[in-house]
Formats: C-alpha cells, structure tokens, sequence
C-alpha cells in the first residue's frame, strides 16, 4: 500500500486481544466437549 498510494505515508492497525473461553453448559444439563466459546478481551 504504501509503494502504490504515494499519498499514504503511514499504515497502523489496532488488532484486538481475543480469548475464547469454553461455555460452562453443566446447569442446562449439557455436556460441551469444545464446541462452545465466549469471546472475550481479557486475559
């Protein structure tokens, strides 16, 4: 991008830190053998 757009002199990303966590679903009566996951931003 910037060798083909002489007008852009700078590039940034912001890129989210993502974590998946496993979805508890033993109180519907559930078993989740990693198939379920809340995405989530903190560690």
């Amino acid at each position: 991008m910037l060798d083909a757009v002489p007008s852009v002199a700078e590039v940034r990303f912001c890129l989210p830190n993502k974590h998946h966590f496993l979805v508890d679903l033993s109180p519907f009566g559930l078993d989740n053998p990693n198939e379920v996951f809340h995405a989530d931003d903190r560690p």
